[in-house]
């Protein structure tokens, strides 16, 4: 992941605190590897940050605190604590709540819906249909995936690949005879032998419809065939930050084409995300230093 390169405008007395709730790391799960990197990135940038999870990044030097601490840490008035999506209420009971939408509200055990008080941020433009009635006070679209390591060298393809992940539609390909990714248990081991992976195959076919590998193999220069669930439609991903750019929707063979045909379109565009994902971060900072 790459480190803020922005000066340190916020450093100073009076200014809010943050803990960042969050699962032990694991580069498995692009929604914890943000989190971790989020906090990171609040630390760099001259605030004080806390992470309270059970295990951190190798190289992350934000402290952690256990619920427990947390929950004490988290009454101060001068702290803003970020939940995911995924956690349900306050159970820390802060007083000044951000919630980081990471995928859409309801998901696992949280809540459709958001107390009133609290300032929500979205992902990405993909959960904008998504969002239940939220109100939406910002994006985070914190780029996961690293270009040095997912890139194309124009090796030859001999591959095809699959990856399940969070979805259940497999019955609708025949997947005999193809590379079977998992992400329990882990495997491959390590991001670095992933991508070594994508850069072999000449599809990748995705049934998790929200998933970082559908822009990984792309940037690997492998189309990405997702296999819908009905749950996001195409618009969807039109309104996301990366597009349809090397990314198929269905096993329509123009699809494949198109989405062949668009994968330089992406590699030129993530690049810049990682610029706006920094523009948000003020955008993010600015509003829960202000709200009341």
């Amino acid at each position: 992941m790459r480190d803020i390169q922005a000066p340190l405008p916020y450093k100073g007395d009076g200014m809010r605190e943050y803990v960042v709730q969050c699962a032990g790391y694991g580069h498995q799960s692009a929604g914890i590897k943000a989190m971790h990197q989020f906090a990171h990135d609040l630390q760099a940038r001259g605030f004080v940050v806390h992470l309270a999870t059970d295990g951190v990044r190798p190289g992350n030097t934000v402290p952690t605190l256990t619920d427990a601490q947390a929950a004490e840490y988290c009454q101060r008035d001068d702290v803003v604590t970020v939940y995911p999506e995924r956690i349900p209420g306050n159970p820390f009971g802060a007083k000044h709540v951000a919630r980081w939408c990471l995928s859409f509200p309801g998901s696992e055990q949280g809540d459709l819906v958001y107390h009133p008080s609290e300032m929500v941020f979205s992902y990405t433009h993909l959960l904008d249909s998504h969002m239940n009635g939220n109100r939406v006070d910002g994006y985070l679209y914190l780029p996961t995936v690293e270009p040095d390591l997912f890139f194309d060298d124009d090796r030859p393809r001999t591959l095809v690949a699959f990856y399940e992940g969070k979805g259940s539609n497999r019955g609708q390909l025949d997947t005999t005879g193809m590379v079977h990714i998992r992400r329990q248990p882990n495997w491959p081991e390590t991001r670095a032998e992933l991508a070594e992976i994508l850069r072999a195959c000449r599809v990748f076919y995705c049934f998790d419809n929200f998933s970082a590998m559908t822009i990984e193999a792309p940037l690997c220069g492998c189309p990405c065939v997702i296999i819908p669930s009905g749950f996001f439609p195409k618009d969807d991903y039109i309104a996301s930050e990366t597009g349809l750019n090397g990314i198929a929707i269905g096993l329509g063979a123009d699809e494949l084409a198109r989405a062949t045909a668009t994968i330089p379109t992406l590699k030129s565009l993530y690049g810049g995300l990682f610029d706006q994902y920094q523009v948000q971060l003020d955008q993010f900072i600015a509003i829960t230093q202000a709200r009341q």
